[in-house]
């Protein structure tokens, strides 16, 4: 006969075993519904994110480069003493800069020791997300990204380079700064990261902007492009196939359509430019100008001041009536003195008088400051 106690424990088993598989059942659908949230079993090399479409960032799917290895993806900011704050009006941003950190980085030979804050403007969408970037090698590259309300990405590097020096990217004085505008071709933007790269020997950090589709544009490039398109057009070369600058190192440069190797003339008024660098995407900003009429005044006194008989005196001497036209051959002036760099366009013109077999007798070298922001001129001289 079964004993009372044989009873008990059988009953204790039986509650035991019941008990073990209502928690392995509980257990089993907490996992799964943790797999089906994606909130474990994540891969970090595959870096996959939560959302309705949005697939892993797949780092062999740049859009804007080829022949870069990307690795190491991190939405993790660098630790610079700065940070954002998007304003309420989503329309701004105020950067702190703890400046006893951040002042080392900027090789300042003196910074002040406490927390500051400062605006960052210039935004013409919402702002959506803030992240505080890289782009090459040294603190130098330090760029603040924002993803806008339509998914695009706007920019503003904490430096600009000066060609042989490096500023802080103070707007118009050292209260705030002035986001950049918007990066080309950048749509679609889901998250940002900073990632290493490599190619060939070479290695470097950048950022990158992911879509949901775990593509992705590598940022960096596209601002270096931007920035060779700069150093590009310092000196007397074409942009784009198109345009002939008088160089210089300046925010304001002259350009003009299809250069002619005799030079332009006044009276065939091929068109001249305006090339403004403080632009905010991808290319100049270009301002078409009339220089034939800005130029008329002094071209008419220059003429005038021509005396009746050219090279009176020598065995070249001509006539003034004898001139059919007049040849002007614009040039870059070297190291210009006097010159207003923010605003003015140093340039010099070459006067040649022109004959009806085509002959030709200099005239003499004349040189103007261009004001490229109210169109007037300044004559500075004659050689």
């Amino acid at each position: 006969m079964e004993t009372e106690k044989n009873k008990s424990n059988k009953k204790n088993t039986k509650v035991i075993i019941t008990i073990s598989t209502l928690v392995l059942i509980i257990i089993g659908l907490l996992m799964y519904i943790a797999y089906d949230k994606k909130i474990i079993f994540k891969s970090i090399a595959s870096v996959e994110e939560k959302g309705v479409g949005v697939k892993k960032l797949d780092l062999s799917k740049s859009i804007n480069t080829e022949g870069i290895k990307y690795s190491s993806p991190t939405t993790k900011e660098g630790d610079y003493g700065l940070s954002i704050k998007i304003n309420d009006d989503k329309k701004s941003a105020t950067l702190n800069i703890d400046w006893k950190k951040f002042g080392p980085l900027s090789t300042a030979s003196a910074h002040s020791e406490d927390i500051k804050h400062y605006q960052i403007t210039g935004f013409n969408k919402k702002i959506k997300s803030t992240f505080i970037g890289d782009i090459g090698q040294d603190s130098m590259g330090i760029t603040l990204f924002f993803i806008m309300d339509d998914d695009t990405v706007e920019y503003m590097p904490m430096f600009i380079n000066k060609g042989d020096h490096y500023e802080m990217n103070y707007a118009s004085n050292e209260e705030s700064f002035k986001v950049s505008g918007t990066l080309t071709d950048v749509e679609n933007a889901y998250k940002l990261y900073k990632v290493n790269t490599s190619q060939g020997v070479g290695s470097s950090i950048t950022t990158i902007a992911a879509k949901k589709d775990g593509s992705f544009y590598d940022l960096g490039a596209i601002i270096n492009n931007t920035e060779s398109s700069k150093e590009e057009i310092k000196g007397d070369k074409s942009y784009s196939g198109r345009y002939y600058l008088l160089g210089g190192k300046r925010r304001y440069y002259l350009a003009f359509d299809e250069p002619k190797e005799n030079g332009e003339t006044l009276e065939n008024n091929n068109k001249a430019y305006i090339m403004d660098m403080n632009f905010s995407n991808s290319k100049p900003a270009l301002k078409e100008i009339n220089l034939a009429n800005i130029l008329k005044p002094l071209y008419d006194e220059k003429i005038n001041s021509i005396p009746n008989v050219i090279s009176e005196g020598t065995v070249n001497a001509t006539p003034k009536s004898s001139c059919t036209s007049y040849k002007l051959l614009y040039g870059e002036v070297n190291d210009p003195q006097m010159l207003d760099a923010e605003n003015e366009i140093p340039f010099q013109v070459n006067y040649t008088c022109v004959f009806n077999n085509n002959s030709e007798i200099g005239l003499g070298t004349e040189i103007y400051y261009l004001n490229a922001t109210n169109l007037t001129i300044r004559h500075m001289g004659s050689f």
